[in-house]
């Protein structure tokens, strides 16, 4: 008479490794990432002497603009070889926020004044999975300064073409209270015909301190 015994192995209960999600509202950059990225930090963008953000971006971030006038401001940013339509293929950000267009026309590189930036992240290749569509090329992101100390700027600039440029700026912290006030004026008549460009831009960020890390924003333009 043969027997057979059947021992049912019991698995070893263990305990699931931890699992830490983070939420970065001033990045888009994660802490480990194996892909392609740029950052342009707050004393590059004041050394730069660019005249506005699309200046920026082609000389300190390796980022094609396209244009068809001739003026830069005016242009397409292009990423990882998309061209006629990378305007609806690389996501701008301020601050995390889109300000893309729902049409196909370009999103507008001088609605931010350059004095009030503080660091522009490029991520280069697809970020659909975290992004959407939009960012099939890469992603853009212009990161603003948080009201500190009190300070003040006043920048003067003209040049051939036609060209002039007025930026005035004051941000500082007011007991909880953090003020940001900027108003930047950009013309050129451009170098070639029907290529000038004019824009006065005024930005106004608020915010309060509501509770222990807590935060409070307002930013109008």
């Amino acid at each position: 008479i043969a027997s057979v015994h059947c021992v049912q192995a019991q698995e070893e209960m263990r305990e699931p490794s931890s699992i830490v999600v983070e939420a970065r509202r001033d990045s888009v950059v994660p802490l480990y990432f194996s892909g392609n990225a740029t950052m342009i930090e707050e004393e590059t963008i004041a050394k730069s002497g660019a005249r506005s953000v699309a200046d920026l971006l082609i000389a300190h971030g390796g980022v094609r603009v396209t244009s068809y006038s001739g003026n830069s401001t005016n242009g397409a940013v292009s990423l990882r070889g998309f061209g006629e339509n990378s305007s609806s293929r690389v996501l701008i950000l301020v601050d995390g926020r889109s300000i893309n267009r729902p049409d196909m026309a370009a999103a507008s590189l001088l609605e931010v004044p350059l004095s009030r930036l503080a660091r522009v992240e490029i991520l280069r290749g697809s970020q659909t999975a975290r992004f959407g569509d939009h960012a099939v090329g890469g992603v853009i992101n212009l990161v603003t300064k948080s009201p500190d100390k009190p300070r003040s700027s006043m920048e003067l600039a003209v040049g051939g073409d036609g060209y002039s440029l007025i930026r005035l700026a004051h941000d500082g912290r007011y007991a909880a209270n953090g003020i940001a006030v900027d108003y930047e004026r950009n013309f050129s008549n451009g170098w070639r015909e029907n290529s000038n460009s004019e824009l006065e831009t005024a930005a106004l960020r608020w915010d309060r301190e509501i509770g222990k890390s807590m935060e409070l924003h307002v930013v109008g333009r």
